[in-house]
């Protein structure tokens, strides 16, 4: 492993929730574990806090994720942390911190400039404001469909691209160790009977591009069946959005089956309590974090088959692929999975040992780092 001297600057808007915010830590802890320096520049968030307990310093910027133009009258401000800092890499891992950081980065004599990497965490809109995420000098695909978007869509070589899935961490493979409290406290705090089953897991925020508006007409579907649902994810503010979601249900009669819990900060013990972890999303899902983590943890998953679930989930082996945005279609797959308990269960332990060869987080960060390595063997 590399000399305690080697130091990475990871940059991202702010360390709230979601995969972009979890890979950070992932990493973070794997280059401290390792003996390199690790340093997070966000405007913070609730994650924080995990961030600096597993030893990493974390720089709190509150104007790094600000979408205006103003946000550039701190480009001086970065360029001075780069300097005091003497990063041997700087990861970006979003549009507007990454602008912000290469203007910064550009201002800084090449002779001190460190290497550049960049994450295309999604399918960015292609336009001069998201290929700045090209200029690196690699640049990490979170899946070969991604990869692929980078090439058409900017012109990318091959060589500059290197695809490095998401990985799942020990918590997800060792679904035995989670204690049984963590789980009666969300039984309790979401007001859920021991008994009750099947419980389908929805974890995602309620936007539109989630796909919970079809995913209740499909739900309507099976109203015949023994079925209910739980929404965990952040809910915004004042979103019309969550109020349309709520007079559907109360207009199709399902009040009491599907429950809107929030935030849930143990998704891990959520998997646990479900029986099936559905993905609905709209558009094509980059990666799809969520679908891993519950085939890491044994349980049936359902997902559109389009996006990065197709390079994740083996249909029919690992779990279930429907017609995108198609309620009929995801009927029908529920129908399936909920009349099939044996066959949930002989596809969940299929999914983690798929889960366990290809997509933990030891891999994804022992790549990344060689990829640094390399990088820094280039100078």
């Amino acid at each position: 492993m590399a000399s305690s001297k080697i130091k990475v600057i990871q940059i991202l808007p702010e360390l709230e929730e979601g995969g972009v915010e979890k890979g950070t830590l992932e990493l973070g802890a794997y280059l401290v574990k390792n003996k390199y320096k690790s340093i997070v520049i966000s405007a913070g968030g609730r994650m924080a806090k995990t961030l600096q307990k597993e030893g990493s310093i974390h720089i709190t910027h509150k104007y790094i994720a600000e979408k205006t133009p103003r946000s550039l009258i701190h480009i001086p401000q970065i360029s001075n942390i780069i300097l005091k800092e003497k990063p041997d890499i700087i990861h970006l891992r979003s549009r507007i911190p990454a602008w912000i950081a290469y203007l910064a980065y550009k201002s800084i004599p090449k002779r001190k400039r460190p290497k550049l990497v960049t994450t295309f965490h999604g399918f960015y809109s292609v336009n001069r404001y998201s290929a700045i995420m090209t200029k690196a000098d690699k640049i990490i695909a979170v899946s070969s469909i991604i990869a692929d978007h980078i090439k058409k869509e900017y012109g990318v070589s091959d060589d500059k691209i290197k695809v490095i899935y998401r990985g799942i961490s020990n918590e997800y493979l060792t679904p035995d160790k989670i204690e049984a409290k963590r789980l009666a406290n969300l039984r309790e705090k979401w007001e859920i009977d021991a008994k009750q089953s099947p419980l389908i897991l929805f974890p995602a925020r309620l936007t539109r591009l989630k796909g919970h508006d079809f995913f209740i007409k499909s739900l309507f579907l099976i109203s015949d069946l023994k079925w209910s649902v739980i929404f965990a994810g952040d809910i915004p503010q004042k979103s019309n959005y969550v109020k349309q979601l709520k007079d559907k249900i109360r207009k199709l009669k399902l009040t009491e089956r599907i429950f809107f819990a929030g935030h849930c900060s143990d998704i891990p013990a959520a998997i646990m309590l479900a029986n099936i972890v559905i993905s609905a999303s709209v558009k094509p899902e980059a990666f799809g974090r969520t679908t891993i983590e519950a085939q890491a943890a044994g349980r049936a998953v359902i997902a559109p088959a389009f996006g990065g679930s197709l390079e994740t989930i083996k249909d029919g082996y690992t779990g279930w692929l429907f017609e995108p945005k198609n309620a009929e279609s995801l009927a029908r797959v529920l129908r399936d999975a909920l009349l099939n308990k044996q066959k949930r269960e002989e596809l969940g332990k299929s999914a983690r040992n798929h889960i366990k060869s290809d997509f933990t987080t030891e891999r994804m960060c022992q790549s990344t780092v060689e990829l640094y390595e390399r990088l820094i063997a280039e100078k």
